[in-house]
C-alpha cells in the first residue's frame, strides 16, 4: 500500500469528506484528491500536518509500519451523543434526520457532511476541531457550565425542548399570520 492510498484510508477511516480532510491540513480538495489518486505526492510538511492533526503515527503514514490506530468521527458522534444521554432516535428527531442516519454515521458507512457536521456540534455542545481530529476538549468551554446544569438535570432540558418547541410553533403561527396580511395588498373595496 502506498502513502496515497494510505492517506485515502485514513480519510475514509476518520469519515471525512476531502473538503473537511483538507480544511484540517490546509489544502484544497482537489489536491487532496490528487494525492488519494496517486497524481501527487505529498509533501513532508503535509505528511506532517495530517500526522499532527489526526494524531497518526508517521511510520505508519510514510512507509505502513505500525497500525492504524485512531478514533473516528463516527466514534466521537456516538461518545458524544451518549455523554448527552441521547438516544439514536432523539438525535435523529433533535436534527431532522433518520435513526438509520445516525447509526450510520457511528458505523462508519456514511460520511457526514459539513452541515451535519455543524448540527451535530450544536446540538451536542461539542467542539467542531474535536469532532473532526479528536484534538483538544470534546465540550465547548463556553457552553460547559451550562451543559453541566443539564446534565444534572434531565426534566430541565424537557423542559427546555418544550419551550423551544413552544416558541418555533408560535413563530410559526405569526409568519402565517404576516403571510396572510402581506397577500392582501390592502386592495379591499
Amino acid at each position: 500500500m502506498t502513502i496515497n492510498e494510505r492517506i485515502g484510508l485514513l480519510r475514509n477511516h476518520l469519515g471525512l469528506s476531502q473538503r473537511v480532510f483538507g480544511e484540517q491540513v490546509r489544502r484544497s480538495v482537489g489536491y487532496i484528491s490528487k494525492v488519494e489518486s496517486g497524481q501527487l505526492q505529498p509533501s513532508a510538511d503535509v505528511v506532517e500536518a495530517i500526522c499532527s492533526a489526526f494524531g497518526v503515527d508517521e511510520r505508519w503514514l510514510k512507509e505502513g509500519e505500525g497500525f492504524l490506530e485512531t478514533e473516528s468521527v463516527g466514534d466521537r458522534v456516538k461518545r458524544a451523543r451518549k455523554a448527552r444521554h441521547y438516544t439514536q432516535e432523539e438525535l435523529a428527531a433533535e436534527l431532522g434526520v433518520s435513526r438509520n442516519t445516525v447509526g450510520m454515521i457511528e458505523r462508519r458507512t456514511v460520511r457526514a457532511g459539513d452541515k451535519l457536521i455543524r448540527m451535530l456540534c450544536d446540538k451536542l455542545w461539542i467542539d467542531r476541531i474535536w469532532l473532526l481530529t479528536g484534538t483538544g476538549k470534546m465540550d465547548r468551554t463556553e457552553l460547559t457550565p451550562f451543559y453541566e446544569l443539564l446534565r444534572r438535570e434531565p426534566r430541565l432540558r424537557r423542559h427546555i425542548k418544550a419551550y423551544i418547541n413552544h416558541l418555533d410553533s408560535r413563530a410559526a403561527r405569526i409568519r402565517r399570520k404576516k403571510q396572510g396580511r402581506a397577500g392582501t395588498d390592502g386592495s379591499r373595496r
